[in-house]
C-alpha cells in the first residue's frame, strides 16, 4: 500500500475523523466560551480537577473490565519496559537539544516540557477516540513511566534540591496512576481472585468473573462509574480550550523560543521514539502491536502538558515562556494530529504489523 492510498484510507475512516473533529471542537468551544467571558478565570481549574480526579480515573480503570488473553498481556508489559526506557532516552536528547541556552532556569523548564506532554488530557482521550478501551489501557499502563518520572525527575529537575518523601506520596496517590495500577491488577489477576456466578441475559447458563470485575458483577457501580469515565475527555478538551482563551495569542506567537519548543515536542520527540521502536522491533528485542504503536505515537506526540507548566509558574522557572511555549504548542499539537495519524498507518505498513 503506498503512502497516498494510507492518507484516503485513513481520512476515510468515520472513527478517526470523529476523534479529531471532537477534539478540535470541543477545544474550540472552550475558547470561545473563555473569551466572551461565560467561562471565567477559574473555569480551566474546575474542569482539569474534576477530569483529573474523577473523570480520567474512572476512565483508566475501568479500561482494564475486560477479559485477559496473552497477546495483550504481552504488548502490556512491553509498554510497561518500553515507557521506562524511552523517557531515559529523553532525558538525554532533551538536554542535547537545549544545550545552547546559556539560562539553566530556561534549560530545565525546555527540557521538562519537551519530555512530559499532555498524556492525560490531550493524548488519552485521543487514543480513546481512536482505539477504544484497548487504547485507554495500553495508554494507562504507557503512562506508568510518565508519572514515576514527573513526580522524581520533574520535581528534582525543577527545585534542584534532593528527592523528598512526599514526592512518593504524589506518585502513588496520583488519582489516575493509583486507579490504573488498581485495575491492572484486577485484568492480571482475574482468573486467581475470588470468582462470582454471574448469568446471561437468558438466565440459563452462567460465567465465572472475578468479584472485582464490575462490569459483570457490579453494575450499580459501573453504570455511574461509566457515566464519569465518558466526561473524561469533553473536559480535558473544554480545559485545554479555557486556557488558551485565556492567553495573549499574539505575545505567544511571536515568540522565537516557543517555536523551537514546539518543533522539538511536537516533532523531534514522536520521532525519536519512532526512531526507537523500530530499532528494537527489527532487533527482536521488544515487539509492539498496531493499537500499542499507534498509542505510543499519539501520546508522545502531544503538546505540552498543564501539569509541566503549572510547575513552572508553580517555581518561578520562566513562567511567561512556559505559557507560551503551551499555547503555541497545543495550536500546532491540533493541526498536526491528524499527520501524525497518518504517519502511524505507515509505521504500520513499515513494520508490517
Amino acid at each position: 500500500m503506498n503512502i497516498l492510498e494510507i492518507i484516503h484510507q485513513t481520512f476515510s475512516n468515520n472513527d478517526i475523523i470523529g476523534a479529531i473533529s471532537s477534539a478540535l471542537l470541543i477545544i474550540m468551544l472552550g475558547y470561545f466560551l473563555r473569551v466572551r467571558g461565560i467561562f471565567g478565570d477559574t473555569a480551566a481549574k474546575n474542569w482539569s480537577q474534576i477530569a483529573m480526579e474523577v473523570g480520567l480515573p474512572s476512565l483508566s480503570f475501568l479500561a482494564f473490565m475486560q477479559n485477559i488473553n496473552h497477546e495483550q498481556l504481552s504488548q502490556s508489559i512491553n509498554l510497561l519496559i518500553f515507557g521506562f526506557f524511552i523517557y531515559i532516552v529523553l532525558f538525554f536528547v532533551t538536554w542535547l537539544l537545549f544545550i545552547k541556552y546559556k539560562n539553566k532556569d530556561q534549560r530545565d523548564v525546555l527540557e521538562l516540557m519537551s519530555t512530559f506532554g499532555s498524556v492525560t488530557f490531550y493524548g488519552t482521550p485521543i487514543a480513546l477516540a481512536l482505539y477504544g478501551p484497548i487504547g485507554v489501557m495500553y495508554a494507562s499502563i504507557f503512562n506508568i513511566s510518565y508519572r514515576v518520572y514527573l513526580y522524581s525527575y520533574g520535581i528534582l529537575k525543577m527545585t534542584n534540591v534532593k528527592f523528598k518523601v512526599e514526592n512518593i506520596k504524589k506518585i502513588i496517590f496520583n488519582p489516575v496512576l493509583f486507579s490504573t495500577i488498581l485495575g491492572l491488577l484486577v485484568w492480571v489477576f482475574q482468573n486467581n481472585l475470588p470468582q462470582v456466578n454471574v448469568f446471561d441475559q437468558t438466565g440459563q447458563t452462567y460465567h465465572h468473573y472475578a468479584f472485582l470485575r464490575i462490569d459483570q458483577t457490579a453494575p450499580f457501580l459501573y453504570v455511574p462509574m461509566n457515566f464519569l469515565a465518558s466526561i473524561a475527555s469533553p473536559l480535558a478538551w473544554l480545559s485545554i480550550g479555557t486556557i488558551l482563551g485565556s492567553m495573549s495569542l499574539k505575545d505567544s506567537i511571536g515568540n522565537k523560543i516557543a517555536w523551537h519548543f514546539s518543533l522539538v515536542k511536537l516533532i523531534i520527540i514522536p520521532l525519536v521514539t519512532i526512531f526507537f521502536m523500530v530499532v528494537l522491533k527489527q532487533l527482536n528485542i521488544l515487539q509492539l502491536d498496531r493499537e500499542a504503536v499507534g498509542v505510543v505515537v499519539i501520546l508522545m506526540a502531544a503538546p505540552a502538558a498543564t501539569v509541566t507548566t503549572s510547575m513552572a509558574i508553580g517555581f518561578g522557572k520562566e513562567p511567561l515562556m512556559a505559557s507560551n511555549n503551551a499555547l503555541v504548542s497545543t495550536l500546532l499539537g491540533i493541526l498536526l494530529t491528524p499527520f501524525w495519524i497518518v504517519a502511524i498507518d505507515i509505521i504500520k505498513s513499515f513494520l508490517r504489523i
